[in-house]
């Protein structure tokens, strides 16, 4: 099971760590600024911070499941 850690949130950024058994990669959104200017229903740009996306399949499943469970 991943382990999921939040590392940064302000009103217009936020990170998180998403760890695996031997790999971690981190991931930074502007979901806060949308959500303070009231754009909950515009998907938010996230960026990969730190890792890599070398699995274009498995990095879409990531950010899938870190949307949902945010939401």
């Amino acid at each position: 099971m991943p382990k999921v850690e939040r590392l940064h949130f302000d009103e217009a950024n936020e990170s998180y760590r998403i760890s695996g058994r031997n790999k971690s990669i981190v991931l930074a959104s502007n979901r806060p600024l949308l959500c303070n200017k009231g754009l909950k229903h515009k998907a938010p740009t996230w960026s990969l911070i730190e890792g890599t996306g070398s699995n274009m399949s498995v990095y879409d499943k990531i950010l899938a499941a870190l949307m949902k469970a945010l939401e």
